[in-house]
């Protein structure tokens, strides 16, 4: 019973050390997550920000895009049940505040990722935008230049057809 005591209580410094030593590698692996390849969400869809209020936007293209992201299997995972469920904020934005009338390409930015998830690709990674000015437009009316109405405009009054 003695040489068991001795066995265990011998060089008690030196064996804490060892436990110590195998306790920090062992959690350290047990704390790493594994990175999983990189997953392609598609029909990810495009916002536009910062619109400047004398243009309007009458085209986008495209209006959906594909996202490459990567990071933790667990994150990619929920990521993935998210964006189907369509409960995600990810979405992809372009920025238009220096827009101008025309036609233009727009750069995407990816917002609402999971923290420990990165953006590896964009597809397409810009987005074309047709934009034209907003505001009064002048079409053909039945007035003259003074406001007046035109003698040869008429005014009928039209009464349903009675079909029964």
């Amino acid at each position: 019973m003695a040489r068991l005591r001795d066995y265990f209580f011998a060089d008690v410094k030196l064996k804490l050390l060892a436990l110590l030593v195998v306790l920090v590698i062992w959690f350290s692996v047990a704390g790493q997550t594994r990175q999983a390849a990189p997953i392609t969400i598609q029909n990810v869809a495009v916002t536009l920000d910062s619109l400047p209020a004398q243009y309007a936007v009458t085209s986008t293209d495209p209006t959906e895009v594909s996202v490459t992201v990567q990071g933790p299997e667990d994150l990619l995972r929920e990521l993935r049940i998210a964006v189907a469920t369509r409960s995600s904020d990810m979405m992809a934005h372009a920025d238009l505040s220096k827009l101008t009338e025309g036609v233009q390409l727009a750069r995407l930015t990816v917002r609402g990722l999971p923290d420990g998830v990165s953006l590896k690709k964009i597809e397409p990674d810009s987005v074309r935008v047709t934009s034209t000015r907003s505001g009064r437009r002048s079409w053909p009316s039945s007035r003259d230049s003074q406001g007046r109405c035109r003698t040869d405009t008429s005014l009928r009054r039209r009464r349903p057809s009675r079909s029964w």
